[in-house]
This record gives structure tokens, C-alpha cells and sequence, in this order.
């Protein structure tokens, strides 16, 4: 019998550690249909941008300081009279520009990565398992300037 109360504990308290938001350093992270995926960290005083199927060795990485990354934080009014909310994380990296952003209307969260450089821009939607903006964390960085 103490066995089973073991095992049940143990399959109890791993269930709970996969459902941990992936570290509390994570401002945004999210996976994409093709396995490609996206996480922006704050180290310090540092944000640190990481793009590609295996974050260990990604195929785009970036730091930038945390006073040049930008968010903006919106709560409009949509057509249905429901009150949403539309957080973005800015980040410049060279010629090109990064959004990483929730969208929250009726329903589940929109999760979205734009990546825009002179002549094109990619919009990226983010599978919905996983996906997370630390909102805290996030509404803490500067306001993007309005230049």
C-alpha cells in the first residue's frame, strides 16, 4: 500500500514540473509548426534572443541591452465589446526588427513572432501548447519610444 501512495505522489509531483513555465528568466517563448522555435531571456541586464529548432546551437542568436528592448502593452476594445489585451516585445538586431507578441481576445491567446527586415517581413504563429509571455516581466521593460 505504501507503494502505491509512492508511486502516485511521484507521478503527481512530476506531472506538476512539466507544467512550470520553462525558467523565470523567459520573457516569451514558443514552438512552430516546422519544430523551429523562439525564446527571448533576460540575463541581468542583458535580453538574449534565440531562434531555431535546437536553442542549444540556434540558428540566430542575440543579445541586446535590456533599456534598447522594448514592449507595448494595449487593451482594446474589439468589435464584439469584449476588452482584450496585445503585449509585444520589441528587439532590433542590426538592419532587422523582431515582435514577439500575445494577442488575447475571446478564446485562447494568440502567440505571434514578426521578423521584418528592409524588403520582407515573416509572420510566424506559434502553436498554442507551450507558448507563454511573462507578462510581469515583460510590462517592466521600457515603453517603446514613439520615433
Amino acid at each position: 500500500m505504501n507503494i502505491k501512495i509512492l508511486l502516485i505522489s511521484a507521478l503527481f509531483l512530476s506531472g506538476t514540473a512539466f507544467s512550470a513555465p520553462i525558467d523565470k528568466d523567459t520573457l516569451f517563448y514558443c514552438q512552430f509548426n516546422n519544430g523551429k522555435q523562439v525564446r527571448i531571456e533576460q540575463h541581468g541586464d542583458k535580453i538574449r534572443y534565440r531562434f531555431g529548432k535546437n536553442l542549444a546551437r540556434p540558428e540566430l542568436a542575440f543579445e541586446q541591452p535590456a533599456n534598447r528592448v522594448y514592449q507595448v502593452y494595449a487593451t482594446p476594445l474589439w468589435d464584439n465589446n469584449q476588452r482584450g489585451e496585445v503585449i509585444e516585445i520589441h528587439l532590433r538586431n542590426g538592419d532587422a526588427s523582431y515582435i514577439a507578441s500575445k494577442i488575447s481576445a475571446i478564446g485562447k491567446p494568440e502567440y505571434v513572432l514578426y521578423a521584418q527586415n528592409a524588403d520582407t517581413t515573416h509572420i510566424m504563429t506559434c502553436k498554442q501548447r507551450g507558448a507563454f509571455i511573462n507578462r510581469d516581466m515583460a510590462l517592466r521593460l521600457p515603453d517603446l519610444p514613439d520615433n
